[in-house]
């Protein structure tokens, strides 16, 4: 078996799996290390409840196999499939240290070598100077299949030019997994009223292009922003003669044209454009949390996509004012807003009882807490994302050890929380 790899082997989307996948390339060009990759084609159940305004990816990304992505060439020389299997790189220990320190076999992650992060390595290592430069040529040695190049060309091929990327983040966070990521994926989203400011500030003789796969919310933008030059990536091509690998393939190269690229800073489908592109960035999260605040109350009373749009753009306004340290009233009213849009999502309800019990609303409380059931237990007793282990809401458990409401549900809480904290089963 073949040592001192580098290995592009993650699991998730085609965004984060390519930059993944380049940047080892880019590593193996700077060390001693040989570059190889695993492709993932693990059978993923679809949810049965999807919803029709999002673009799902992932039922399709999966059903690729290696064959399908790349050309035979490319396999026979890079691919170790069934021989590594997938994972994710950490390159934490590599922070502020010369990219040259890879070559120390000491410090491999593996006794074969590393496997590989989708991040942007300029920002991790303190010796690379030509980083762009460098992965736009990985990028064009990569050799895909036929019909992945076929995608690719078109989007080169297609006759836009001096415009603008803005790409409104949301998807199955906001629907279907709303329960699951709206909270601990929220900064990775963009509210659709924080991308309206960003419209808005543009010169209204610039052409603006929206990304994204709530498509409806994105045509409700274009309409409210009529003033603007505003397009939709779907004005210039037809989704239905393309599956959802092959759109988003042809999106990211779209965007990788435009001149500047606004985005949530944590998308691996705008990193990768930004990545093979000569465009500038704009991260929301370089944008202070008071500037966000500001530009988002602009509209928030004003636009309206649907329900579930509305209720994370108040969660939105809650986290941005927990962090600016306003006053429970101010988060609690967001919260409220956020359960009346989306009343049967359970991570409102988590989060509402925190900011009671902190501001002693011990009425609110009980009423909250009076009807819940299973649900609510699996969202207080959620994990992080997968790579990590603490829960997303153990932060709550606090606010209910240490208050003196002395009822059931509130007791019974406090119970499983002590159990959850010695590891024992959760009676539920």
């Amino acid at each position: 078996m073949r040592t001192d790899l580098i290995l592009a082997a993650r699991g998730d989307g085609i965004g984060e799996r390519l930059c993944c996948l380049i940047n080892a390339m880019f590593i193996s060009k700077k060390t001693d290390l040989n570059f190889g990759f695993v492709w993932a084609e693990v059978p993923k159940i679809e949810n049965s409840t999807q919803n029709s305004l999002v673009i799902k990816m992932g039922s399709d990304l999966y059903k690729y196999n290696q064959e399908d992505f790349f050309s035979e060439d490319f396999i026979k020389q890079y691919s170790y499939k069934g021989i590594f299997n997938l994972s994710n790189g950490n390159f934490s220990k590599f922070r502020n240290q010369s990219i040259k320190n890879m070559n120390d076999k000491a410090l491999y992650q593996n006794s074969w070598g590393y496997y590989c992060v989708q991040d942007e390595l300029d920002v991790i290592f303190n010796d690379i100077d030509d980083y762009r430069e460098c992965i736009r040529l990985c990028w064009n040695e990569i050799k895909f299949s036929c019909k992945i190049q076929k995608i690719i060309n078109s989007a080169y091929d297609l006759l836009i030019s001096d415009f603008i990327a803005i790409h409104v983040r949301g998807g199955d966070a906001l629907y279907d997994l709303r329960e699951v990521d709206c909270y601990i994926g929220a900064f990775k989203l963009i509210p659709l009223e924080l991308a309206i400011s960003i419209i808005k500030s543009i010169s209204k003789d610039k052409n603006i292009i929206l990304f994204g796969d709530d498509i409806s919310s994105n045509y409700k933008i274009k309409e409210y922003c009529s003033n603007n030059k505003v397009f939709l990536i779907d004005d210039f091509f037809d989704r239905t003669s393309m599956d959802s690998v092959e759109q988003a393939m042809f999106e990211i190269v779209v965007m990788s044209r435009a001149e500047v690229i606004y985005s949530s800073g944590a998308s691996g489908f705008s990193r990768l454009a930004f990545l093979i592109g000569l465009s500038k960035k704009v991260y929301l999260s370089n944008i202070s949390y008071q500037d966000r605040y500001v530009n988002m109350l602009h509209y928030i009373d004003e636009f309206y996509a649907n329900n579930f749009q509305k209720a994370f753009s108040y969660l939105y306004l809650f986290l941005i004012s927990r962090e600016l340290n306003y006053d429970y009233e101010k988060q609690i009213k967001y919260l409220e807003n956020s359960k009346i849009q989306d009343s049967e999502n359970n991570v409102y309800t988590v989060l509402l009882s925190d900011l009671y019990i902190k501001n002693s609303s011990y009425d609110k409380l009980t009423q909250l807490l009076h009807n819940i059931d299973h649900k609510f237990f699996n969202v207080l007793f959620k994990k992080g994302f997968s790579t990590q282990k603490y829960l997303a809401y153990d932060f709550i458990f606090k606010s209910f050890l240490k208050n003196e409401f002395n009822i059931d549900i509130v007791n019974y809480i406090k119970y499983l929380i002590v159990c959850k904290f010695f590891n024992k089963e959760i009676p539920l």
